[in-house]
């Protein structure tokens, strides 16, 4: 399985960031009518306007994809998490009781 090569954050090159980036809003499109199952490599790329080369040359398969997509939105997750304790902690709200906002 490739390793997910690139840390999207922490890229420079914009083709590589616009072609993750079309390859997810994608995903997320497709996934909102249609089954995991049901989504091809072509009918991802032509969604998201990339060449097929281009897919394979940053993942090794679909499944090498959806585990990319999953660690971005594990990401995604955690900064939003992040950002919202340091809002209630600068606010002076302490451990104990942002837990009981929950």
């Amino acid at each position: 399985m490739a390793e997910y090569r690139r840390n999207i954050r922490d890229n420079r090159d914009l083709r590589v960031v616009r072609t993750y980036e079309s390859l997810f809003g994608a995903f997320e499109r497709l996934m909102a009518v249609k089954r995991l199952e049901d989504i091809t490599v072509s009918e991802l790329c032509d969604e998201a306007m990339v060449r097929r080369a281009t897919f394979y040359s940053h993942f090794s398969d679909k499944s090498d994809f959806v585990a990319a997509m999953m660690r971005r939105m594990q990401h995604l997750s955690m900064e939003s998490f992040r950002g919202e304790w340091k809002r209630l902690r600068a606010g002076g709200v302490t451990p104990d009781r942002a837990m009981l906002r929950v």
